[in-house]
């Protein structure tokens, strides 16, 4: 399981970059999607804070400590492979 994600702006073009979860990367990733936030909390962060090897969030059951302890493997599990542009998931 990752424990840290990290986003890499391109050198060529700052306002684009990859978004680095372990090993793996994402490419093709607007710095303003990387930085957006709601209600003060980086989207992207808390998403990863919940999903990392050590989950953060609060505790306040034994279920909480039931967690993944591998995320899918990708194009070579069962599942078909998808890339997704999230440029283009941009709604302006």
């Amino acid at each position: 399981m990752p424990t840290a994600m990290a986003f890499t702006a391109d050198a060529g073009d700052p306002t684009v970059g990859e978004v680095r979860i372990g090993t793996g990367t994402v490419g093709s990733v607007q710095a303003r999607v990387w930085d957006y936030a709601v209600g003060g909390r980086n989207v992207l962060g808390s998403w990863f804070g919940y999903r990392r090897a050590n989950p953060a969030g609060r505790r306040s059951s034994p279920l909480d400590d039931i967690n993944a302890t591998t995320w899918p493997a990708g194009p070579k599990d069962r599942r078909p492979h998808h890339r997704i542009d999230l440029p283009s998931l941009d709604a302006t």
